[in-house]
């Protein structure tokens, strides 16, 4: 379980009175000159020190593999053209088919986050090398305020769902 505690930021005001806020307040508009963004930075930045698979260590064909993987600038990959990659970087070498290593090198990108791989057979074949970008930006089309981030997507829904779309709004 990543950071198994919950640490409190700062005294502040809530319902209730003076107590602990147990979230960040930020202020996105204001980037990295919201001390509330820096200071959640630095706690996550301690909590995954902390933890074992942060420390662990790594092929450099893998870390070869991961940049290979960014630098084609897409959000997804297909397992072969992951594959095809890590052979030029080396991956496989030392006893392990591509493939296999692969695998081992997905299971732990993922688990780290920095990839979403599922390995189960409908979707061993997708590599999504922005996890947060690829969660993010259909979430976003759905909860947000259609006020200030109208987008075609909520027109062309608002016109052929008239009805649910004024229920879901």
């Amino acid at each position: 379980v990543f950071n198994a505690s919950v640490c409190p930021y700062m005294e502040g005001e809530v319902t209730t009175g003076m107590g602990q806020l147990w979230f960040f307040p930020v202020d996105n508009t204001k980037g990295l000159k919201d001390p509330a963004i820096v200071a959640a930075m630095r706690q996550i930045e301690e909590c995954a020190e902390g933890e074992d698979y942060v420390k662990c260590r790594v092929p450099f064909t893998w870390l070869a593999t991961l940049d290979a993987m960014t630098a084609t600038g897409r959000k997804t990959l297909d397992l072969p053209s992951v594959e095809a990659l890590a052979a030029r970087c080396g991956v496989g070498l030392e006893g392990l088919t591509v493939a296999d290593e692969v695998q081992l090198m997905l299971a732990h990108l993922a688990a780290l986050g920095v990839v979403m791989y599922f390995g189960e057979a409908q979707l061993r074949n997708l590599v999504i090398l922005s996890p947060v970008d690829f969660l993010i930006e259909p979430f976003s089309l759905i909860l947000c305020n259609f006020e200030v981030h109208f987008k075609p997507q909520h027109a062309a829904a608002r016109k052929r769902f008239p009805r649910e779309w004024t229920r879901f709004t």
